[in-house]
């Protein structure tokens, strides 16, 4: 008898299903997806990956602040709340060569529709509010629908009023609804602040009152310490769950940030320079001229008695100046400067050692308005005939006439009449000086 003995093999399949990355871009842009200019692994180019972390900044802020809420109706929130404690779905890029791009912040990646009337999100799985609570599709569509409560700000009830509707796909995809084609809307939707529902949306609170002292988000800061009207004190999150992310690398590096308020311009002013605070935007030229310490100072629309001084020093110094009453094209400003004017704008910014800054501005075309080209060719036709009397003169020791100005250079005085005189001039300080003499 034979035996055939038969061994049953069981083959067994084993699927792996790879973890895969959620459908759509890094990034949404005013012009296509050819407008991203980074990739979803690059950081910023105006941040430095290598930046150290730690430190103290501290910054100033004019006028107090009453509530720790940055979208309720009444109140004043305090500087940085917004972006330091609190985020939205997408990070605005602030590169030059992008005008309006953004790239996920909570959202991981985002898919627009093509006819631009809907959007998907997909938030990022790692995601979490500063108290440990996820991010969830859920506190997504809360925000939305927080916009219609009457103690959120009237502004951003108008700025998101063409999202028509909001809704969760699962956990964590969220699809946003548009009224109408508008092609920023999409990006507009990226800048809505996302509140954690279950601190926000408890039964029985106001957002308005009931959170003017307290804030959960989950930006890279959290509130140290504050005092209504003195100060606020943010303090860096060591486990902030975006810091490794590829476009906060080399952000958010100081371990506290302190906003001091001040309640006169002056007192602030003077607080910098005491030491106070660390750094400031000073929007005024004149005040930038007048009241800071420097090694250059630019008057703005104005032109100084004399010479700059810094500390009873003399500073190089220019006068920015403009061809009419705006700094770029105003189609309605007719306040435009004579060619004589600019002339003698020229001439006294040099007699008082300085240089004269003229800004010109393209309409909307790229092309110089007439006018302006006709104030520059009489600024040019002026210059080539008395050239020398510009190029390469600085002020004279010589007091100039009434009414006149001296330029000079090396051993050549050159007399600028403002207005002729009547029949003669009188040049004090020069009898017996002069040996040559020309008109």
């Amino acid at each position: 008898m034979k035996w055939l003995s038969a061994f049953g093999c069981i083959l067994i399949l084993l699927t792996f299903n790879p973890v895969q990355a959620a459908p759509g871009s890094h990034g949404l842009s005013l012009y296509g997806p050819e407008g991203l200019k980074f990739g979803p692994d690059e950081p910023y180019p105006y941040a430095n990956p290598d930046a150290p972390k730690g430190g103290r900044l501290v910054l100033a802020e004019m006028g107090a602040f009453t509530k720790l809420n940055p979208v309720s109706l009444k109140g004043v929130a305090p500087q940085g709340l917004g972006n330091l404690v609190f985020q939205s779905p997408m990070d605005s890029s602030a590169a030059e060569e992008e005008p309006f791009s953004q790239y996920g912040s909570l959202v991981e990646t985002v898919e627009l529709a093509a006819d631009r009337m809907s959007m998907i999100y997909h938030i990022h799985p790692k995601a979490r509010f500063s108290d440990g609570h996820p991010v969830t599709a859920e506190d997504f569509v809360f925000s939305w629908e927080l916009i219609q409560d009457p103690e959120y700000h009237p502004f951003y009830k108008q700025y998101f009023k063409d999202i028509t509707k909001a809704e969760a796909l699962d956990e964590r995809s969220v699809k946003y609804t548009f009224g109408i084609l508008n092609q920023e809307l999409p990006l507009i939707t990226g800048q809505m602040v996302i509140f954690p529902k279950h601190i926000y949306g408890v039964k029985g609170k106001s957002f308005g009152s009931d959170f003017d002292e307290m804030a959960v988000g989950s930006g890279p800061y959290v509130i140290e310490k504050y005092e209504f009207g003195k100060y606020i004190t943010f303090k860096r999150d060591p486990d902030w769950w975006g810091k490794d992310l590829p476009k906060n690398r080399g952000r958010y590096n100081m371990d506290e940030v302190t906003w001091r308020v001040y309640l006169d311009p002056v007192a602030m002013r003077e607080a910098l320079k005491g030491g106070e605070y660390d750094a400031d935007q000073i929007n005024s030229s004149r005040d930038w001229a007048l009241d800071y310490k420097g090694d250059f100072v630019t008057p703005e629309q104005y032109q100084p008695s004399g010479p700059m001084l810094v500390d009873g020093k003399p500073v190089l110094w220019e006068a920015c100046q403009t061809l009419n009453g705006s700094w770029g094209y105003h189609r309605d400003n007719l306040d435009w400067k004579p060619v004589d004017m600019l002339v003698k704008m020229l001439v006294d910014t040099v007699a008082k050692d300085g240089n004269l800054l003229l800004n010109v501005g393209p309409n909307a075309r790229g092309e110089f308005e007439p006018r302006a080209i006709e104030a520059l060719q009489g600024i040019g036709a002026w210059t080539r005939l008395h050239g020398r009397a510009i190029y390469g003169c600085g002020p004279s020791e010589f007091t100039p006439p009434p009414d006149c100005r001296y330029t000079q250079n090396g051993n050549r005085l050159y007399l600028h009449l403002f207005s002729w005189p009547f029949r003669h001039v009188h040049l004090p300080g020069l009898a017996h000086r002069v040996e040559y003499a020309q008109m």
